[in-house]
């Protein structure tokens, strides 16, 4: 008995499975990768630099390199993210003036 309930299921069933698409169409049309679907994420596109208002802009004082001792000479810099109280452009002429 339970034989034949199986084929008449199938039976039923058959003209709705002939109406889906094969898996290898499934396949060709939707092919979407984690690389795809991570191509517009990038964790270094975070908006810093000058996009980003910095938050303490025009609060703090400008440090004074009149001193010898705190000369920015041959120091590097790598500037990243959305800095404190300075533009980028700003800082990179700060560091720029007393190097």
């Amino acid at each position: 008995k339970a034989k034949e309930l199986r084929e008449e299921a199938r039976a039923r069933l058959a003209p709705q499975v002939a109406k889906l698409p094969s898996i290898d169409d499934l396949l060709e049309s939707e092919r979407v990768t984690v690389r795809d679907m991570a191509a517009d994420y990038n964790p270094y596109h975070q908006g810093g630099g000058d996009d980003a208002a910095p938050p303490n802009r025009g609060k703090k004082r400008l440090p004074r390199f009149e001193d010898r001792e705190l000369s920015l000479r041959d120091l590097t810099f790598v500037i990243t993210g959305t800095l404190d109280s300075l533009l980028r452009s700003e800082c990179e002429d700060l560091i720029k003036r007393h190097s």
